[in-house]
């Protein structure tokens, strides 16, 4: 038994026991076992994975907040899964920055989804990782065999990203200069 694994299973039954109802005061009570949970760090994620499928969406969307906060990528799968479940969707995209890189391929699949529940929060979480995502993002719009609905998630996610108005591919921050998003000098 892992050492916080007694007070991690406590705090998934008194997560559990909550119910839908209680209004704001429940809300708060789920958000503070779930700070606790989220301190536990990564001993908690083989506990909190298996109730991304619990009965109470409440309870599904605080724990796909919680892997997020955590950022353990062995929660990367379950996460994935739980796209699927509308009622959590978003929560569950938005878990994906805090698994950080591991998640860009994922979330590039995603933000080509047609589905604009899908689509559009990959879109937004890719441009939340910023430059940590340039280099994938880069890669697919340089391959000119790439699908192209990825190619137009690449350059649309570069475009958002374009921090300080630098590259992609011609940002006015690098003129003259090596450019580190492009590896191309632009002209002055």
């Amino acid at each position: 038994m892992v050492p916080n694994e007694d007070k991690i299973l406590k705090l998934i039954v008194r997560l559990r026991s909550m119910g839908d109802g209680g209004g704001k005061n429940s809300f708060l009570r789920r958000e503070e076992i779930m700070n606790r949970l989220v301190t536990m760090g990564p001993e908690a994620v083989p506990h909190l994975i298996p109730m991304l499928k619990d009965e109470n969406i409440s309870v599904r969307e605080h724990v796909a907040r919680a892997l997020g906060y955590i950022g353990d990528a062995s929660a990367l799968p379950a996460l994935i899964d739980a796209v699927e479940d509308v009622y959590i969707r978003g929560a569950s995209i938005r878990a994906l920055e805090g698994i950080g890189e591991a998640s860009i391929p994922v979330l590039i699949e995603l933000a080509a989804n047609t589905e604009e529940s899908i689509s559009g929060p990959a879109l937004s979480v890719l441009s939340m990782l910023g430059e940590r995502s340039l280099p994938a993002l880069k890669d697919i719009l340089m391959d000119g065999e790439a699908d192209p609905s990825k190619r137009e998630v690449a350059g649309r996610a570069m475009s958002v990203i374009r921090m300080d108005r630098r590259c992609p591919f011609g940002g006015s921050r690098t003129m003259g200069k090596d450019c580190k998003y492009c590896d191309r000098k632009h002209k002055e």
